[in-house]
């Protein structure tokens, strides 16, 4: 069966995308219906270790495009990305990047928590927010709609102006207490249509 909070709904395709131990599935969530499963490995990318997913770092762009990580080794990992069709690789990053357990896919880019690095959806780094922001451990980022990156670790709320030039910036922080009243935020992330930030906390904050 599937894994990862049972997947990620495409909303614009109805669709929920999920993994197992060794396949990934699409099921459509119109129909009520598995439409395809299929193993992880892939023989157009027969060199590397795609035959288990690594962490929680995975998600869907607007494309529909799948995104999670894989091929651990050491303290490094690939990002792997799979077609909304087929769900066959179509682009694995090589080398292996920095790893992260944790990561979300969000306005239409990767975020490793724990590296703090951004990557787009053609698997391309455009920022490393290690020079900027806490090495907090596998704190929730996301970016607004003016560019500017957010990170919500345990005791802090921090805002990055992010200079892709020099790879510099100025933060902003705050209290968490401020924001949520002492609850650590598991996720956050920017809503374009409300121009608001939101967190996701635990369940004695629901």
């Amino acid at each position: 069966g599937m894994f990862k909070d049972g997947g990620h709904i495409d909303r614009a395709r109805g669709t929920l995308i999920g993994v197992g131990a060794d396949n990934i599935y699409k099921y459509n969530l119109v129909i009520n219906q598995l439409v395809l499963e299929r193993d992880l490995a892939d023989p157009n990318f027969p060199t590397y270790d795609l035959d288990g997913t690594y962490g929680n770092l995975s998600g869907i762009d607007s494309q529909g495009y799948y995104y999670h990580a894989a091929d651990i080794s050491s303290i490094y990992m690939r990002l792997v990305k799979r077609h909304p069709d087929t769900l066959a690789v179509v682009a694995v990053t090589n080398p292996r990047v920095p790893f992260s357990i944790n990561g979300i896919v969000h306005r239409d880019k990767i975020f490793a928590y724990r590296s703090r690095l951004v990557y787009d959806t053609n698997l391309s780094l455009i920022a490393d927010l290690s020079t900027v922001f806490a090495a907090a451990s596998e704190a929730p980022m996301c970016d607004d709609a003016d560019g500017r990156y957010w990170q919500a670790g345990a005791s802090k709320i921090r805002r990055a102006s992010y200079d892709q030039l020099t790879g510099g910036g100025s933060v902003t922080e705050w209290d968490v207490a401020l924001w949520t009243g002492g609850e650590v935020p598991r996720n956050v992330f920017w809503d374009d249509f409300t121009g608001h930030l939101y967190f996701t906390l635990g369940t004695a904050a629901r």
